[in-house]
């Protein structure tokens, strides 16, 4: 009987002993999951945190590496007051010619354009400006560097195709890893040179076009494919 009394009790402590962790068990588990959703919480506030300082500092360098663009236009309309989009492209080319000559590099712009693009005056400025001016940097590493220009209008179906073609040194590449479809700068500063191309890439990007990098060894072929509008220039 005493044996049977003190099975019984054992029985009872055990399961009491079970009851007391399981309920610690699963107290703890729920308390570890509690921990990991706000882990997980802190985590993602940080990281939208994250990408928006990272989305700001994008648009500081951006804007630091064309405060040259920024002023060329301001300067340009103060002088010559209000201009169509492709007259700004016009005196983009002008410009862009007398620094060749005085580099010794060969400028040609074969093409006009007849037709407006679609585009505001700043992004417009900022894209061939920047265009050219990788062009330049590279051309002038070279002996006998030329920039060639083609431009190609199909009103038809809204569309400019931008060719430009430029030499460069063979050991000049693509390297998408550092530059996001760009060159692999040979400035000092490399970093800033980078976003040059991705201000390239984003201003395509959001204004509907495309455009398509071919790397010819000692030249470089850029595709641009840009959106025109319907009306015809009255000054053609």
């Amino acid at each position: 009987m005493v044996e049977k009394i003190g099975m019984i009790c054992l029985l009872v402590l055990a399961s009491g002993m079970t009851g007391y962790v399981q309920f610690h068990y699963w107290k703890e588990r729920k308390q570890a999951q509690e921990r990991s959703k706000q882990l997980e919480e802190l985590l993602e506030q940080n990281k939208i945190r994250y990408e928006k300082m990272a989305v700001e500092n994008q648009k500081y360098h951006e804007l630091r590496h064309d405060r040259r663009k920024y002023e060329w236009l301001l300067q340009t309309m103060q002088n010559k007051g209000r201009l169509t989009r492709a007259q700004l492209v016009e005196y983009i080319f002008c410009q862009a010619e007398q620094e060749a000559a005085e580099k010794g590099i060969a400028f040609e712009v074969e093409g006009r354009l007849t037709h407006e693009i679609r585009m505001e005056e700043l992004e417009l400025v900022r894209l061939f400006m920047n265009l050219i001016d990788n062009a330049m940097e590279a051309s002038n590493q070279v002996s006998h560097g030329k920039i060639r220009i083609k431009i190609t209008e199909e009103p038809e179906l809204q569309r400019l195709t931008l060719r430009l073609q430029n030499t460069k040194r063979e050991d000049q590449h693509l390297d998408e890893n550092i530059t996001k479809d760009g060159y692999v700068s040979t400035k000092k500063d490399a970093a800033s040179h980078g976003y040059g191309t991705q201000i390239i890439q984003r201003i395509v990007d959001e204004n509907g076009g495309t455009i398509r990098y071919e790397d010819a060894g000692d030249t470089m072929q850029i595709t641009c494919e840009l959106c025109l509008e319907d009306t015809k220039l009255s000054n053609d």
